[in-house]
């Protein structure tokens, strides 16, 4: 494992590094190949600008990648969808814009849009539009109960491998460290979606933390909250909010 991040760095990663077929965690992914064996990569608290790199695409063992905290402009790369392992992805507090399409995820999906990731955080950008549905409905491994979700990393033998997710709550940030497979959390806040929440969210069975603060949503709290016993945090502050709270 090599972690550069929370650095200034800048230009392309040494060729060897990536002729290193050993080599499962990288945190400055340039330069990669079609053969890319990478499972992690941290890109995170950087001063990286400029657009998202589509040969990450070319990463298909890619369980983690985190881009938070760099200066990213790019639209939503929908190609990411496509990584079959992801578990982990981060872009928080970046430069996106623009609407993530419905009608984008399911042309360039294939009904199979993120199948296996657990953790989704697009807060801090500047993402508009409603908030998508149908990526929410691609969210398999948040559908099922913890325990299956588990065991199935149990056997994949990385449920035991360790991730910090920084969860921002009415203002003031905290880590979270936990074991991928045990945790499901999103965060859409601070962006500038609008509309009513998607019904979809309320089959995430497993969801433990639901973030989308600081947007424009309107209309009431989902009835289908009520049912996600897992939940730990939800937070839909500083939106439009009206109706009864759900029992």
């Amino acid at each position: 494992m090599l972690d550069l991040s929370y650095n200034n760095l800048s230009g392309t990663v040494p060729p060897c590094l990536l002729e290193d077929t050993e080599l499962e965690v990288l945190p400055l992914p340039q330069n990669i190949s079609q053969a890319c064996r990478l499972k992690t990569i941290n890109l995170s608290e950087n001063v990286i600008n400029g657009s998202l790199p589509n040969l990450l695409m070319y990463c298909n063992s890619l369980e983690i990648l985190d881009l938070g905290n760099n200066r990213i402009v790019n639209r939503f790369p929908y190609w990411l969808g496509n990584l079959e392992n992801l578990r982990v992805l981060v872009l928080r507090s970046n430069m996106f814009y623009g609407k993530i399409s419905d009608v984008e995820i399911t042309t360039k999906g294939n009904d199979s849009f993120f199948p296996m990731l657990k953790v989704l955080d697009l807060s801090s950008n500047h993402f508009s539009g409603t908030l998508p549905k149908t990526i929410f409905v691609n969210l398999k491994a948040m559908m099922g109960a913890t325990n299956t979700s588990s065991l199935y990393y149990f056997q994949m033998n990385i449920s035991y491998i360790p991730y910090v997710a920084s969860v921002t709550y009415k203002g003031m940030s905290f880590d979270l460290i936990y074991s991928l497979g045990m945790f499901s959390y999103i965060d859409m806040s601070n962006n500038e979606y609008w509309g009513r929440i998607p019904e979809e969210i309320g089959q995430l069975k497993s969801l433990d933390v639901l973030n989308l603060s600081h947007n424009t949503l309107i209309g009431p709290i989902l009835q289908e909250f009520a049912n996600l016993q897992q939940f730990q945090l939800l937070d839909l502050s500083s939106n439009q909010i009206s109706g009864h709270i759900p029992q």
